[in-house]
């Protein structure tokens, strides 16, 4: 049974596609750098611009990505264990993601010569196990 790739255009042969994936890759990085430099250097102006959860502010009740960006931010401070503390997704999110991206820019300009990296289902059971663990743990910690 064949699967559907997510992004397809970046599994092509077609040199386009390389250079639009090559070019997609540089601006998220320039884009991650620049906010990480900016956040650095004006701290008190970047919590400013984090807006907050609408579903907590009107319901009450913790959404699956609350605490999400102060996670981040932790993880980019270098405090891994805050950063788990805040939500448990964001580190192995940000993980897989650079190994994954790393392995697919091996196999895709290595010309074949590294296996393909492959998405299995197995990653989105646990990202829904950890979302389901976050949303249960941070709402029973609030009532507490």
């Amino acid at each position: 049974m064949k699967h559907k790739r997510w992004f397809r255009f970046l599994l092509s042969e077609n040199q386009q596609a390389d250079r639009l994936f090559l070019r997609c890759v540089c601006i998220v990085t320039a884009a991650i750098l620049l906010w990480m430099g900016f956040v650095s250097v004006f701290p008190e102006t970047a919590a400013k611009i984090y807006p907050g959860c609408p579903i907590h502010r009107w319901t009450g009740v913790y959404c699956p990505g609350c605490g999400g960006t102060r996670a981040f931010e932790a993880l980019l401070h270098g405090q891994l264990l805050q950063s788990l503390r805040f939500h448990p997704l964001v580190v192995p999110a940000v993980l897989f993601s650079v190994v994954y991206l790393i392995l697919l820019l091996l196999w895709k300009f290595g010309k074949g010569r590294t296996p393909k990296p492959h998405f299995r289902r197995i990653y989105l059971v646990i990202v829904i196990a950890l979302i389901l663990y976050h949303v249960i743990a941070a709402n029973i910690r609030a009532d507490l």
